[in-house]
Order: C-alpha cells, then sequence, then structure tokens
C-alpha cells in the first residue's frame, strides 16, 4: 500500500510540474542559475517548497495517527476521534480573542496546551474507571471533540 502511495504521489507530482514547465527546462528550475525564466523561478520558489511542505505535513499527520495509535494500543485513535485536534483549536481561539497579540509569537504552545488539556480530558477523566478501553476511549474523544467544537461557535 505504501508503494502504490508512493507512485500516485510521483505520478501527480510529475503531471503537475509538466503543467508548470517543459521537461527540458526542468533542471533548469531544480539548479541555481543566473539565466532562470520566469515560469523556471516559478517552480523553484513555489512549487517546488510547496510540494516538500505539502508531503512534509502528510507524513506528519500520518506519524500522529500511528503513534496514538500504538500508544494507546486503539487502532480506531487519531487525533479527531481523541479530541485532540478540537482541544488544540479551542485553545488556539480561546487565546485569539482574550490576548490577541500573544498568538502569533505563541501559537504552538497554545496549541499543545489545548491537545494536552483535551488528552488529558478524554484519556483521563473519563476513562479512569474503564482503563482505557479502546471504545470508551474513542466515545470519550468524541465527547470532548463535540464539547470543544461547541464552546468554539459560542466563544466566537
Amino acid at each position: 500500500m505504501p508503494a502504490l502511495l508512493v507512485v500516485l504521489i510521483t505520478c501527480l507530482a510529475y503531471h503537475t510540474l509538466s503543467l508548470q514547465l517543459p521537461a527540458a527546462q526542468w533542471l533548469g528550475a531544480i539548479l541555481p542559475g543566473a539565466d532562470a525564466t520566469l515560469p523556471q523561478l516559478v517552480v523553484r520558489y513555489s512549487w517546488l517548497p510547496h510540494l516538500a511542505m505539502s508531503l512534509t505535513a502528510g507524513v506528519a499527520l500520518s506519524l500522529a495517527g500511528v503513534v496514538f495509535q500504538q500508544v494507546l494500543r486503539n487502532p480506531l485513535a487519531e487525533p479527531l476521534t481523541l479530541g485532540v485536534s478540537a482541544g488544540a483549536y479551542l485553545a488556539l481561539v480561546i487565546a485569539a480573542v482574550a490576548a490577541p497579540a500573544v498568538v502569533p509569537d505563541m501559537r504552538f504552545a497554545i496549541a499543545l496546551a489545548g491537545v494536552r488539556l483535551a488528552m488529558l480530558l478524554a484519556t483521563m477523566a473519563l476513562n479512569w474507571r474503564k482503563g482505557s478501553a479502546a471504545v470508551s476511549v474513542v466515545l470519550a474523544g468524541m465527547i470532548v471533540n463535540l464539547i470543544c467544537i461547541a464552546a468554539q461557535s459560542q466563544c466566537c
């Protein structure tokens, strides 16, 4: 399955790059040089960084899901079903409303604090009697997710 994804990503990147630039000019877009054309510069400074960031974000998100599944020993565990993505977003919304000047500098710390609170609430407070059973963790995460979404809609 991962090999199929790599082939699909390569084919899509090849197709999109061929729409941006003729194949004969690809090397000039990758290698630095003073005689680069405008389409080569667009590919070098816009398209390639976007491709790299999208691949990095995809790998990071899939790794986060796998880490949640392995740590909790639950195949259904992911940031959405545990409520941590909604907790991070709620923390950012509250910080943006309460102290907008702080958010640009501290957004990662604020989001991480929201993740920690949501995870603590979902896995510890709501599941301490069940011993972190797979179904109860997911149900508790969905409850936390719904609470955070409701709080976000009331906050703004």
